[in-house]
């Protein structure tokens, strides 16, 4: 961690609400040690819409753009997190050139893959949503490694759980969707992993499920 840094350097227990939606922030955070969840009120109930690891940067528009949180971050586990304010960013963006074009970086992902879980969070059957989740998952690893395509089998590092998380389901919904999906030979699921057998396939299911969705709107 660079000197400077360790000036910033804030711990969160678990469970600790770093931040909460709609409250006016003056800070950003990057993650050195532990996970965050991030959550959102949509239709009155809270779903969580990510879950962010070391590396990873959060709450960057109060700085960028002034603007209120667009959602709440809750400590996952204990937290060890690097605290950028108002006050100190410039000076720190003189020293650290590179920490502007991550943001930079970070802002045109975020966009995009904001569109893309809220619209996960728009479906209403549950394993619609389920399908959405895993294959959302799939698209980040294809994103790294775009010859995963060319495999009809990809496995995702998620838990049964995990996916519950991203669609906003409980653990025993989610493992009763993925349990008929396994009978249907969709998709396997292993200790910290669960496999599709074919993502092409499961695509072709979700444009179903949502067209047959809009036809009964």
């Amino acid at each position: 961690m660079a000197e400077g840094q360790k000036n910033f350097l804030k711990e969160y227990k678990k469970d600790t609400v770093i931040f909460c939606e709609y409250e006016p922030g003056n800070a950003f955070y990057l993650i050195r040690k532990g996970k965050i969840k991030i959550t959102k009120i949509t239709e009155k109930y809270e779903k969580t819409i990510d879950i962010l690891e070391e590396g990873s940067v959060f709450g960057e528009m109060a700085i960028i753009d002034q603007a209120l949180r667009s959602a709440t971050a809750i400590a996952e586990t204990d937290v060890q997190l690097t605290e950028f304010t108002k006050e100190n960013f410039k000076g720190i963006l003189s020293t650290h050139a590179e920490l502007l074009v991550n943001l930079i970086r970070i802002v045109c992902f975020r966009t995009t893959d904001a569109k893309r879980r809220l619209s996960l969070l728009q479906i209403k059957d549950d394993e619609g949503k389920v399908i959405d989740a895993i294959l959302m998952l799939a698209e980040g690893l294809i994103r790294k490694n775009p010859e995963l395509l060319e495999e009809k089998n990809i496995a995702i590092n998620s838990t049964i759980s995990d996916v519950g998380h991203w669609c906003g389901l409980d653990e025993k919904t989610a493992k009763s969707v993925i349990f008929n999906l396994e009978k249907m030979e969709k998709l396997e699921s292993k200790p910290g992993a669960i496999i599709i057998k074919d993502y092409v396939d499961l695509r072709r299911i979700l444009e179903r499920k949502k067209k047959m969705a809009k036809l009964n709107d």
